[in-house]
């Protein structure tokens, strides 16, 4: 058996270029000689080469475009040993994002899909709206502390990349920016997600890369002057503090008893006065428990 020649027939040629899907149609002709298996031949015309032209293969891109690619090769008998074959290109995209996104084009071209959103989580509060302690009439904190309903300001991203890399990723899960982002200063975003889907559009590879980062400005630090984000904040408040002069510290005692309930200390270890206490005067300790990083790598 054996293939006579390949003839590309250019009289019946289409194409289609729309909103939902781009397509093409190229058709050649294949001779076989006599000494073959008929029931061979449909099977054999799907890659039939003469040597010098052939049927293209699935996933071929188009000579033309490269965004069409060998979806569907159809061949079919008009005579004994001669057969049409239709090969068919499709830029029908493999992924959800993808289907709902311009077909004829590279999807590296594509633009990032962007969400804002909130994320609404219980948290616990000891002051009120103007940094006073929350604290009953003995000027003594809620144990339990009071619970209200707040808010991280949470941005979404999916765009394709050309490439993922996981060790970058994880490197960046929980930590937060030490540049400027997005408008927003050091140490407010957060890195939750940077995950990444392989995908494939004709002979192409990329990757789907989802980002989420949250927003978070916190309780304000009175003592600083500055906002908590997302660093720990625990009242400054214990049963010991600072004495100076001995270089040691030692227990907190009213009219010479041991206090029963942690007394607010002043941002160095050393207790309030009680009519600091009644006043309402209390201090923060902010800790950082994230790593900083800079967030111009993510490419927003």
């Amino acid at each position: 058996m054996a293939v006579v020649s390949v003839k590309e027939e250019w009289k019946e040629l289409e194409a289609e270029f729309g909103q939902e899907q781009a397509s093409a149609v190229r058709k050649y002709t294949v001779q076989f000689d006599t000494a073959d298996n008929p029931v061979e031949r449909p099977i054999l015309a799907r890659t039939a080469n003469d040597g010098t032209t052939r049927i293209p293969l699935l996933w071929e891109i188009h000579p033309f475009r490269p965004w069409l690619f060998v979806s569907d090769v159809r061949p079919r008998a008009v005579g004994p040993f001669l057969f049409e074959v239709l090969v068919q290109y499709s830029t029908i995209p493999l992924t959800k994002r993808d289907e709902e996104s311009e077909p004829t084009g590279s999807p590296l071209d594509q633009p990032p899909e962007i969400e804002w959103s909130f994320d609404v989580f219980d948290q616990q509060i000891d002051t009120d709206v103007n940094g006073n302690p929350i604290t009953n009439s003995s000027m003594e904190s809620f144990d339990p502390a009071p619970v209200i309903q707040v808010a991280d300001l949470v941005l979404r991203v999916t765009r394709n990349r050309a490439s993922y890399d996981p060790l970058l990723a994880v490197s960046y899960f929980n930590a937060v920016n030490s540049d400027y982002f997005l408008g927003f200063e050091p140490g407010t975003a957060k890195c939750l997600n940077w995950s990444g889907k392989s995908a494939r559009m004709g002979n192409l590879f990329y990757w789907v890369v989802n980002y989420q980062i949250n927003f978070r400005y916190g309780w304000w630090n009175e003592a600083t002057q500055e906002y908590a984000k997302w660093r720990l904040r625990f009242r400054d408040e214990g049963f010991s503090q600072w004495n100076s002069t001995t270089g040691k510290y030692e227990l907190i005692l009213m009219g010479g008893e041991k206090i029963s309930e942690p007394w607010p200390l002043n941002g160095q270890g050393v207790a309030l006065t009680d009519q600091q206490k009644k006043d309402g005067l209390c201090y923060f300790r902010l800790y950082d428990v994230c790593k900083a990083k800079p967030f111009s790598v993510l490419g927003f």
